[in-house]
């Protein structure tokens, strides 16, 4: 009967239990890398995108500021009508053009949709970003006020309330009709409130890119 070598044996058990382990161990780190490589793929394109919304925020704020000092001048002149109908109306029409704003969130949700948001394990950083995100509903709020006195205010005051035949001829009389100075009123408030919500909008922006930017650099 043939002598059975036992530690031969042994020893190639122990060198496919290492190879396995091994072979696990590498895999394990490959993944790692993949997925740390797809994290940080994420935050550039969200970092990406936050730079866009402010700059989005920032134009708009700009615009909203323009119109609020046509909108004061409007008012002046209705109070005190001394100058000619001609610049006010012009400003009347100019800031008729609604301002409106897109959240530059699609990095954000291909992240949540595709399930990758579990690449976030930091629970600090997950819920500072979710935060964020969530403040898109207050400030669509304070664009969607301003719309709803645009559209259902100013547009209807527009229809039924100048006569554009008058304005051909010389006369704009419709300056004098109380309902637009309150409706400019009413504008110039929602102005004041989209300009705060961008102004704080473009902080959480500004915070959260120097968070982002701080995980990157590790």
């Amino acid at each position: 009967m043939k002598k059975i070598n036992w530690r031969y044996g042994i020893g190639e058990v122990i060198i496919v239990i290492i190879g396995i382990t091994l072979a696990f161990a590498l895999n394990e780190f490959n993944s790692s890398r993949v997925e740390k490589a797809e994290f940080k793929q994420y935050l550039k394109n969200i970092v990406m995108d936050m730079n866009e919304e402010i700059i989005q925020l920032e134009k708009n704020t700009n615009t909203l500021e323009s119109n609020d000092d046509k909108v004061a001048e409007i008012l002046d002149y209705i109070d005190f009508p001394k100058q000619a109908y001609g610049k006010p109306l012009q400003q009347l029409f100019e800031i008729a053009n609604l301002v409106s704003f897109q959240p530059e969130n699609i990095s954000y949700q291909t992240l949540v949709n595709s399930g990758d948001a579990k690449l976030i394990k930091d629970l600090y950083i997950r819920k500072h970003i979710e935060s964020h995100y969530a403040s898109h509903k207050h400030i669509l709020k304070q664009y969607e006020r301003m719309e709803t006195i645009h559209k259902n205010y100013l547009g209807d005051f527009f229809i039924k309330e100048i006569d554009f035949s008058e304005i051909e001829k010389g006369r704009a009389t419709f300056f004098k009709n109380p309902l637009i100075k309150n409706i400019l009123i009413s504008l110039r408030g929602s102005y004041q409130l989209v300009i705060k919500a961008n102004d704080e909008l473009i902080e959480s922006n500004q915070q959260t890119i120097k968070l982002l930017k701080d995980i990157l650099q590790e």
